[in-house]
């Protein structure tokens, strides 16, 4: 019998082994050089990682780490245990080449221009090195002046370094003179044939002049060297289609499909196969799922339209080249079939002909006008987007059609919005609140310049002084001029004294330079003159509150609210200001009066349904919460914070599936939100929905996403396939991160299921180093010592840290229980007596403790209470074997033989030591 009180780290032990030996951090890390030496990285992986595992902190362990990744190709791995080598203080010197190679070849063209600026302190070579790559990644992003210039810089420098000629290659691919190009790289590789980076080029250069073959070639000379970077792997397969080798090309899409399941990139490749074989089923499908995941692949469109016009599935054809058919020149071949078609479905008048019966009518502007505003109340931006560009097609004289497609497109982070901006200023030059819109967005643009003409122009005229100064002002302070745009700020007080605008960047101008006091003056004004001024209430309320003024912050506004509220005025970011104050003081009853008593006003914001039902479940009234949420929701029906709040609800009361739903209903309104993706996986998982979880994952992986969340459900999948190598890797990585409580017991529990028990409890003992007062974990140590005390040897243990959670929680009663029994299987029969008693004195009625109570007062030869004691919990319903083997030894002390006959028929256990106590037992009574 295990007498321990069973509480929730019973799951930490589910199988025990002894160890064995272990190498040493240094004995890895000198085996793993060896391995990356001979090119076994696979090999030298496992090396380091182990190296890690007994050193987390070595920064040397994860450079070298990193360096082996590299040199598989496996960039996104290379950059994590890159980055973590240099927040471990690495040699600079060391890991910039490196890194500045993995963040181009992981499109992270920013980062490696921020190398380039950390690094002119190094060396020539280095320095070169990192001026290509910069080159590299800034071309691929498009920049082809800021490469040029990264590769001049690179050539200029003098020194013995391939990268030099590279980049003087680079700028003949610039250029265009691709033969000048390949010339270079071929004497590139002659005097280095590994050089796999002139190999990657000359793939670039071939392909550029349509020789695909040898571009196929070099493509699979620079995968040599880097088999895992899948990116170039698909740039061969596109040079090998290109060059009719499709027998070859078909085996490397099938291992591309194998890894990128879901890749519309493969799967057009694969459809383009299969046509060319004249499989033309087979050729639709693949190209029927490419669209499916990106309907913007042509290719794609193309294969799939013609297989099924060639499989005589007209109206599947139709669908697909119907999207072709404005991007396709009038002559192409593909507008016969489609004519073909639309003649054979009679589709011969389609939305294109009702596009072009609006162009001459004008009174529909208006009509396109209305709906695309009804459209806007409902959520439907991307639909209202659509009948505005129809509308400005109309009418493209309406200023105020050009006013609202430009402000829709800038909520929509589209800065072609300023286009319509400036194109209703052309229309009507003096929309002065237009001008000032497109002036912020030059501003917010960099584009700094543009935004001082209108300051300029408005300081000469009559009419717009204190608006000059403003805009001069914000000008200011997008150039950290402080002390200017002070001065302007107050030039436009001088002409407008009560300008809400110039108060306010006052106010900000004074919080910048840490007069707060000034700065709570300053915004309690434009408060007063505007009661609705979200912005100025918060920050007024953040700096009332950094002072520990928050009484001062509600008395303020509750003033103003109640005045307003007397005159039948109600400011509802003024509400939801004061609101959010009473929670900062914990008076949430009284947040969610207030907020409630608006609830009956039009138009409420996502931002007050928000509040409201995060004040409901700050005070734990999760269904009012959830409530609220679904109806906020139907007033607004796309807004990202009341979907993140309902899911989080939803999550908090377990209702797992409904969670799920709703959140894929979120990543469809708000596609490629990193926060949303990862809490879809987290509820696949919560759904035990395991390979969605795992498809959902990959897809952020792929996205280069890497957050704690996904960490810690990547670590759960992991458990559940019984990958507990993973495990371990993963609430690793967590645990090095975010060092608390249930992230030591997650990492204890894997390195335990990974049968490393002396590691699992090595975790929990460091941690309790840090968080002495943290019996939780303790109690689970105790446990773990407990699982993997095989030969007695932790006994020691185990009541040490018993009697150290007793001492500092005396009404433990697991603890006390569990100190008692292990003290009893130890022989301290009397410490034991004493220790139950204590828990028994907690809990008179517990069975399990009674078991216990019994059996050690037995050991203690209290025969009289032992069977008063047992025989009660027995005819209770016990079926615990230990606590009837020592009611029988009670009989038999006292000479009870029928008793303990009668105990010992049928009596058996899965305790082989047990077992053959009861043998004892039972020769002992049969001479009676």
């Amino acid at each position: 019998m295990n007498k321990l009180l069973i509480t929730a780290a019973v799951v930490l032990a589910l199988s025990l082994s002894a160890c064995s030996e272990q190498k040493t951090a240094e004995q890895l890390m000198a085996s793993a050089h060896q391995l990356s030496q001979q090119g076994k990285y696979a090999d030298a992986i496992i090396d380091y990682k182990n190296a890690i595992r007994l050193v987390p902190k070595s920064a040397e362990a994860r450079l070298r780490l990193g360096q082996a990744y590299l040199n598989q190709g496996n960039y996104i791995s290379a950059e994590k245990e890159l980055d973590r080598s240099v927040d471990l203080e690495a040699s600079f010197t060391q890991a910039a080449t490196l890194l500045a190679q993995v963040k181009t070849r992981l499109n992270k063209h920013k980062e490696v221009e921020r190398l380039v600026v950390l690094s002119e302190e190094l060396n020539d070579n280095d320095y070169l090195t990192i001026l290509s790559y910069a080159g590299m990644a800034t071309l691929a992003n498009g920049d082809i002046t800021k490469a040029q210039d990264y590769f001049s810089q690179a050539t200029a420098i003098v020194a013995e370094n391939p990268y030099n000629k590279l980049s003087q290659g680079y700028l003949s691919y610039i250029n265009r003179d691709f033969l000048q190009g390949i010339e270079i790289t071929k004497s590139l590789l002659s005097e280095q044939s590994s050089f796999a980076e002139a190999s990657l080029l000359q793939g670039f250069l071939y392909f550029s002049l349509h020789n695909y073959q040898q571009a196929s070639d070099s493509f699979e000379q620079y995968l040599d060297r880097y088999p895992l970077d899948q990116s170039i792997r698909f740039f061969l397969v596109n040079s090998l289609l290109k060059a009719g080798k499709f027998a070859q090309a078909n085996i490397l899409t099938d291992e591309l499909l194998v890894t990128f399941k879901e890749s519309p990139l493969a799967l057009q490749y694969k459809s383009q196969i299969e046509y060319n074989a004249g499989n033309y089923a087979e050729a639709q499908r693949y190209a029927s799922q490419a669209v499916n995941y990106d309907d913007s692949f042509v290719v794609a469109n193309m294969i799939a339209g013609i297989s099924s016009y060639q499989l005589d599935e007209l109206e599947q054809a139709y669908d697909h080249l119907i999207s072709l058919e404005s991007k396709l020149p009038a002559n192409h071949p593909i507008n016969a079939i489609l004519l073909s078609i639309k003649i054979k479905l009679g589709h011969t008048d389609d939305i294109a002909l009702s596009v072009d019966k609006l162009k001459n009518s004008a009174s529909d502007a208006g009509l396109l006008q209305i709906s695309s505003l009804e459209l806007l109340k409902a959520g439907d931006l991307v639909s209202a987007q659509s009948l505005l560009n129809k509308a400005t097609q109309v009418s493209p004289n309406n200023a105020n059609l050009q006013i609202r497609q430009g402000a829709l497109l800038l909520s929509q982070k589209d800065l072609s919005g300023v286009k319509s901006l400036e194109n209703a200023l052309r229309i009507d030059a003096s929309l002065h609140d237009t001008e000032f819109a497109l002036a912020r967005q030059y501003l917010r643009s960099n584009e700094v310049s543009k935004a001082q003409v209108i300051a300029n122009k408005w300081l000469k005229s009559e009419n717009y002084q204190a608006s000059g100064n403003i805009l001069n002002g914000l000008i200011a302070m997008k150039l950290e001029k402080v002390d200017e745009a002070e001065m302007y700020f107050q030039g436009a007080l001088t002409f407008e004294p009560k300008s809400i605008s110039a108060i306010y960047n006052l106010a900000i101008v004074a919080a910048f330079n840490k007069e707060v006091m000034q700065a709570i003056v300053g915004f309690k004004e434009v408060i007063e003159l505007n009661p609705n001024h979200h912005n100025a209430i918060r920050r007024y309320t953040v700096l009332q509150t950094r002072q520990g003024n928050t009484a001062d912050a509600i008395s303020f506004l509750n003033a103003i609210f109640e005045e307003n509220k007397f005159n039948n005025k109600i400011h509802k970011n003024l509400a939801i200001g004061l609101a959010q104050n009473l929670r900062i003081s914990k008076q949430v009853p009284a947040a969610i009066e207030l907020l409630e008593s608006i609830k009956v006003e039009d138009n409420l914001s996502a931002h007050y349904w928000s509040v409201l039902a995060s004040s409901y479940t700050q005070t734990r009234q999760y269904n009012k919460a959830l409530s609220t949420y679904e109806l906020a929701l139907k007033e607004v029906p796309r807004s990202y914070i009341l979907y993140v709040g309902n899911i989080a609800t939803l999550e908090v009361l377990k209702q797992y599936p409904q969670a799920l739903a709703l959140s894929k209903v979120a990543n469809e309104y708000f596609p490629n939100d990193n926060n949303l993706m990862t809490t879809l996986a987290y509820l696949e998982l919560a759904n035990n929905n395991v390979q969605a979880t795992k498809r959902q994952l990959k897809e952020l992986k792929d996205k280069g996403v890497s957050n704690h969340l996904m960490t810690a459900t990547a670590a759960k999948v992991a458990i559940k396939e019984n990958d507990f190598f993973e495990a371990v890797e993963l609430y690793s990585e967590l645990y090095e991160k975010i060092p608390n409580a249930n992230n030591a017991i997650n990492l204890a529990r894997a390195l335990q299921f990974s049968k490393q028990g002396p590691e699992a409890e090595l975790v929990l003992e460091n941690y309790l180093v840090k968080e002495v007062n943290d019996n939780r974990v303790r109690m689970l140590l105790a446990e773990l010592y407990s699982m993997n005390n095989v030969n007695n040897n932790k006994s020691a243990q185990i009541i040490s840290t018993y009697r150290t959670i007793v001492d500092r929680q005396p009404d433990n009663l697991a603890a006390l229980n569990n100190l008692a029994w292990q003290q009893y299987q130890s022989n301290d029969i009397k410490s034991a007596k004493q220790n139950i008693e204590k828990a028994l004195s907690l809990s008179p009625n517990n069975r399990s403790i009674l078991e216990s109570y019994g059996v050690i007062l037995v050991a203690n030869k209290h025969y009289k209470k032992a069977i008063e004691v047992l025989s009660d919990v027995v005819d209770k319903g016990s079926i615990d074997v230990s606590a009837k083997v020592s009611l029988v030894e009670a009989y038999i002390a006292v000479n009870q033989y029928e008793q303990a006959k009668m105990m010992l028929k049928g009596l058996s256990s899965h305790s082989s030591k047990l077992n053959v106590k009861i043998a004892k037992l039972k020769r002992e009574v049969a001479q009676y």
